[in-house]
């Protein structure tokens, strides 16, 4: 049975109206990210906050991820590095450990199924020390990667079993042995050779990494990869995470690689921060998504119709001001 990402919150013209808002703050230059990686951080705190299980944390991490990876992949991001299980976490409860195990299993089997992956044509790649995995998981990913490995839409890698610095030592030493077997000679030994011993060998460098919960650091992952990368670090813990922190990400990265720092953009950017400070924004979106639909025709929206759409728009939504008050800030998009 395929499984339901929720993707489709919020709606696709408020998610277009988004990205349209970010090509404008960022220039007619601009483009997604290429490769983003997750730190997915705040599965326990999560479960804390709610009063439930710790396993019911990360399976409401796992639903976090479905749908970042939808939004991820419409915006137009082709490569996306979730870290999700350290070697690090095998120091944990070892009736934590055993969860997360048979949690890894049943949504290694379900992902390839899902909607939102099938529909992007992504294809699956389960990155770690797999000697660390219970048997029941290496199946699974087996499974996962051999359902998934003739799509050439985009990428998924999921961290399993996974610290940087043991993947380095591991290249090192390849390296290491290969020299002393003649396989390799000593001026071969250079940076681009450590990198085709990687992991994760053919994904693009990590344009964008993003961590959630608070917490600013790396964790151990992809160290090497993410040496260019843009750093975001948000405070929401990852279940938690929304549409709005994604695309706060995104515009980061774009304002960060355009260097296009006038004051409009300046003002574009206080509006999202003062919007994205909130993490009560659920009941403000489903008044402003009622208040648009009682102004949508059931056949399409009327020109009298988008008008006080975009009325409302501006009023419950001040950081989409600077695209709404552009003359062609509908260009391209179908609302």
């Amino acid at each position: 049975m395929a499984v339901s990402d929720g993707v489709g919150w919020p709606p696709s013209w408020m998610r277009q109206l988004a990205m349209a808002m970010v090509r404008c703050a960022c220039g007619k230059e601009w483009k997604p990210p290429k490769h983003v990686a997750f730190v997915m951080d705040g599965n326990r705190r999560h479960a804390d906050a709610k009063r439930v299980k710790k396993a019911e944390g990360h399976r409401a991490g796992f639903q976090a991820l479905l749908r970042a990876l939808g939004w991820s992949f419409e915006i137009g991001v082709r490569h996306v590095s979730a870290f999700a299980f350290a070697i690090d976490n095998f120091r944990r409860d070892p009736d934590e450990v055993s969860a997360l195990m048979d949690l890894a299993e049943d949504k290694l089997e379900a992902i390839a199924e899902n909607d939102t992956l099938a529909k992007h044509d992504v294809r699956v790649r389960v990155v770690g020390d797999w000697n660390r995995l219970p048997e029941k998981v290496r199946v699974a990913a087996k499974k996962a990667m051999e359902a998934t490995e003739a799509r050439k839409g985009a990428c998924l890698d999921v961290f399993l079993a996974y610290a940087a610095r043991d993947e380095l030592a591991t290249a090192v030493e390849t390296m290491r042995r290969d020299l002393a077997r003649g396989r390799l000679e000593s001026e071969q030994v250079v940076e681009e050779e450590l990198l085709k011993r990687t992991m994760n060998y053919g994904a693009p460098p990590v344009d964008l990494l993003v961590r959630t919960s608070g917490e600013r650091r790396l964790s151990d992952f992809l160290l090497a990869q993410s040496a260019h990368a843009h750093l975001v670090f948000l405070d929401v813990l990852w279940p938690e995470l929304s549409y709005w922190d994604l695309a706060r990400a995104v515009l980061e990265h774009g304002m960060a690689n355009s260097r296009k720092l006038e004051k409009s953009t300046g003002e574009m950017k206080s509006c999202i921060d003062e919007q994205f400070s909130s993490r009560n924004r659920t009941d403000n979106d489903h008044a402003l998504v009622r208040a648009h639909a009682t102004k949508t025709p059931k056949g399409g929206m009327s020109d009298t119709g988008s008008k006080q759409g975009e009325a409302q728009l501006a009023s419950d939504e001040p950081w989409l001001q600077p695209v709404l008050s552009s003359p062609s800030h509908v260009q391209g998009l179908s609302l």
